[in-house]
């Protein structure tokens, strides 16, 4: 589990700084009114929406394992525990590190629908502001 763990903060990190790198690049862009800012934005949103939809079906799979991981009765572990029974625990350990993969995969994909939903209210407001200038 340690090894999940490690690997889920290492995958959240990367994501979450390529996510702040893109909008803070983004954004300067738009403030500066720069020349391609708004196709600029428009191309990530694109980007990021061609990657939701490939995503989607590892998303439902993920959702679908944390569910499954939540239906464990307390009453079964706990006899196991007692009874020192190591291939049920065992078995337990391996389900519990699959759902920490499927939890870390729900949590980058809605990384991403967060950084899609922020740069379309950035278009949305630097459409605004340039209607308001006119």
């Amino acid at each position: 589990m340690h090894d999940a763990l490690s690997k889920f903060t290492v995958q959240i990190e990367i994501s979450l700084k390529a996510m702040q790198n893109r909008l803070e690049t983004l954004n300067a862009a738009a403030k500066s009114g720069a020349v391609g800012a708004k196709a600029e934005i428009r191309s990530q949103l694109a980007h990021l929406d061609e990657q939701a939809h490939k995503a989607e079906a590892v998303f439902v799979k993920a959702r679908n394992d944390v569910m499954a991981w939540t239906d464990e009765p307390m009453e079964t572990i706990a006899g196991w525990k007692a009874a020192f029974d190591s291939a049920h625990l065992a078995a337990r350990a391996e389900r519990a590190t699959r759902y920490a993969e499927a939890a870390s995969q729900v949590a980058i994909i809605s990384l991403a629908r967060a950084e899609q939903a922020t740069l379309e209210a950035k278009l949305a407001s630097t459409e605004a502001d340039a209607a308001r200038a006119a």
